[in-house]
């Protein structure tokens, strides 16, 4: 099955958003989910209206593609899930197909803003990203929990955890904001038919958040307390519990009750993060490509 075009994917996009006043573009890389996300918060709260987009980047896929298979399909089922999400706010979500860089190019041209968030990434995202910085008006919003420029990342770590962990929850309200989709022809399953998209292995996980709080919540009814918690691996969970499963959705949330001896864990949504621009975790970044070693800074 043959990729529209990125020109025909461009116009589609165009048509829809030009002459619509104050539109931010809504990058989606790790975080699909629409609840505690700080790019979402920054756009819905500097803007009139988003455009929630996901960047189907070939480099990924085929058989020298940076991604196996069940990766790839459990990624395809976190975007349908995704998509989900934004339906219900009565929005969708948009998706591309071609090189990142390029295409962010050409709509940086149709947008008000780009943003996205900052996250830890590999050297092919950490290239992409500074290439993303270098070539638009775009802001990396950094609110992971995660200490980046200072001279040592240990230091004051603790209370930086906590205060990433306790902060408040910011969810979409679809009455509020305008939320845009555009069909490009491009969804989870043209790539899964396009890419013959069949794990020779296979994760006992479904992607999606919902999913992952289940998951989550069953390796923590076995534990009731962080103490407890060093005793039961995730891997001894009912089910095994990896990083692949969750595949970059941060879905658990760290809460301490009244009495100081009963920490406890409250997985029941995804987590909350502090407000961009605040005096909490969140911090915006224009333009700024490089983080530190290894750290992309999007």
């Amino acid at each position: 099955m043959n990729a529209p075009s990125s020109a025909a994917q461009l116009s589609a996009v165009s048509q829809q958003v030009d002459g619509v006043d104050d539109v931010c573009l809504v990058w989606h890389c790790r975080n699909l989910r629409t609840d505690d996300h700080p790019a979402i918060e920054y756009a819905t709260e500097q803007h009139a209206a988003i455009l929630p987009v996901f960047i189907v980047d070939p480099a990924f896929y085929g058989a020298d593609g940076l991604a196996c298979d069940a990766r790839i399909q459990f990624m395809l089922e976190s975007l349908a899930d995704l998509t989900d999400q934004y339906a219900s706010l009565g929005g969708g979500l948009t998706m591309l197909h071609g090189e990142p860089v390029e295409l962010l190019e050409e709509l940086d041209a149709h947008v008000a803003h780009i943003v996205t968030t900052a996250d830890p990434t590999g050297r092919y995202g950490l290239r992409r990203d500074n290439a993303v910085a270098e070539a638009c008006d775009i802001t990396f919003v950094d609110a992971d929990g995660l200490r980046r420029d200072v001279p040592d990342t240990r230091d004051g770590w603790s209370d930086h955890v906590e205060s990433y962990l306790t902060a408040p929850i910011h969810e979409v309200d679809g009455k509020e904001i305008l939320i845009h989709d555009v069909d490009t022809g491009i969804d989870p399953a043209w790539v899964e038919d396009s890419y013959d998209i069949s794990p020779e292995k296979q994760i006992s996980r479904v992607g999606g958040t919902e999913h992952a709080v289940q998951v989550l919540n069953e390796f923590t009814a076995a534990s009731r307390s962080i103490q407890g918690i060093s005793q039961h691996r995730p891997m001894r969970a009912p089910e095994p519990v990896n990083s692949h499963h969750i595949c970059g959705l941060a879905v658990f949330r760290c809460g301490r009750s009244t009495k100081p001896s009963t920490t406890h864990l409250e997985v029941d949504r995804p987590p909350r993060c502090s407000h961009p621009g605040s005096t909490g975790i969140a911090t915006t970044i224009k333009n700024s490509p490089i983080g530190r070693a290894g750290w992309s800074r999007r």
